[in-house]
């Protein structure tokens, strides 16, 4: 459950960023206007954790994050194991597959059945909605830099969210994420990092 957590938080923050408007200030409402033309989103990532259990302290996955809106979320991973996570509406799949990529085992989850992911999801939904006063509800939130050069930090209100992060750190240049550092709530950390195909 956390890892799926972790998986919406990087797609969440993935759709904070298009380009702002080139005439207007560079601030939270002037990029959150430019939210609601968001379609599609095709990227590869890689996801370094760092542990204390984790054998040798580190663990590195990589594979493919793919967004349709206004539901459709998926993550694939293909090193070093197979598995995909479809999330539409109200259902999450996860699938484990074999090395000829056929199906190996399959569970589906209720997305109301489990807060955190419902409450991760409908923050991803007001995000590309340009809904700011929601993300706020959800989120302590913090931008700086410039247009070239950004950060943002994301710390949850909310003691669902609180159970399995403690901060989200991005970095970006113009409308492109570099990376995406999420603190967990067990002093673990993923580094994600993000390499779009393209977005619109």
């Amino acid at each position: 459950m956390k890892n799926l957590t972790l998986t919406l938080g990087a797609l969440c923050a993935a759709a904070l960023w298009t380009p702002a408007a080139a005439d207007g200030a560079w601030d939270l409402p002037a990029l959150m206007k430019e939210l609601g033309g968001i379609r599609l989103i095709d990227a590869a990532f890689t996801e370094q954790k760092q542990a204390e259990f984790l054998s040798g302290g580190e663990f590195a996955v990589s594979g493919e994050m793919h967004f349709k809106a206004p539901h459709t979320l998926r993550r694939i991973v293909t090193k070093p194991y197979r598995e995909s996570i479809i999330i539409d509406e109200s259902t999450v799949i996860i699938k484990r597959l074999d090395d000829k990529n056929e199906t190996d085992r399959v569970r589906f989850i209720e997305i109301d059945s489990h807060p955190s992911i419902r409450l991760f999801i409908d923050s991803m939904r007001a995000t590309m909605a340009g809904d700011l006063a929601t993300v706020l509800e959800i989120y302590e939130v913090e931008l700086s830099g410039g247009r070239q050069e950004w950060g943002l930090r994301l710390v949850p209100r909310r003691k669902e969210l609180k159970k399995f992060i403690r901060a989200v750190h991005v970095t970006g240049s113009a409308n492109r994420i570099n990376t995406l550092l999420v603190h967990e709530d067990d002093d673990t950390r993923s580094l994600i990092t993000l390499d779009y195909n393209f977005i619109r």
